[in-house]
């Protein structure tokens, strides 16, 4: 689990309740520059903190958490989007890496376009106020060059990693999965 913050990066060994998730006390801008001024006070541009995103691991894309309302509906939320569904052999679950911070509270998904990232962050997974009641994902495009820029769409749990998996090998694009969304806004599988 990645825990954003606005001082320089440390690493800690705190695991995550049973989830059993290794967690980044902080983390800063890849350039090593912290993303807080010398008051502690977060810069922001706009509406958007100013945090830089980091690049997920391999074959994984980062789970942004928005709202935080309820710790408990979090950790069903992420043991939901990172379980193993046994549809298909090749699933192994836990494709989604974990983003905390106070900054990305509430934060919009327009907000969330407007971050500085990874310079490899075509996408990402957000976890907000509906995920916590009904544990769909909401998948969001940063691919800068696409003209569907900020187009977001929801999955369920089930149906997260194929979407990572297909993402992060460029076999499908944002779009193959955006357009093919219910009646509801939500991707439930081909």
């Amino acid at each position: 689990m990645v825990n954003l913050s606005r001082r320089s990066l440390l690493h800690s060994a705190t695991s995550v309740g049973a989830l059993g998730v290794v967690g980044l006390s902080s983390c800063t801008a890849a350039t090593g520059e912290s993303t807080s001024s010398d008051t502690g006070s977060v810069e922001s541009r706009g509406s958007a903190p100013s945090l830089k995103l980091p690049e997920p691991p391999d074959l994984m894309m980062l789970l942004l958490r928005t709202d935080y309302s309820d710790d408990a509906a979090w950790a069903r939320v992420l043991a939901a989007a990172n379980a193993r569904y046994p549809e298909d052999d090749w699933r192994a679950g836990n494709c989604l890496e974990p983003v905390q911070a106070a900054e990305l509270d509430g934060i919009a998904p327009q907000a969330i376009v407007d971050l500085p990232r990874a310079e490899e962050l075509p996408a990402v997974a957000v976890a907000d106020a509906q995920s916590m009641r009904d544990d769909t994902i909401l998948f969001l495009n940063l691919d800068v060059e696409d003209e569907q820029l900020g187009r977001t769409f929801r999955a369920i749990p089930s149906e997260v990693e194929p979407i990572v998996a297909n993402l992060n090998v460029a076999n499908m694009d944002f779009r193959d999965f955006a357009d093919s969304v219910g009646a509801d806004g939500v991707f439930r599988g081909f």
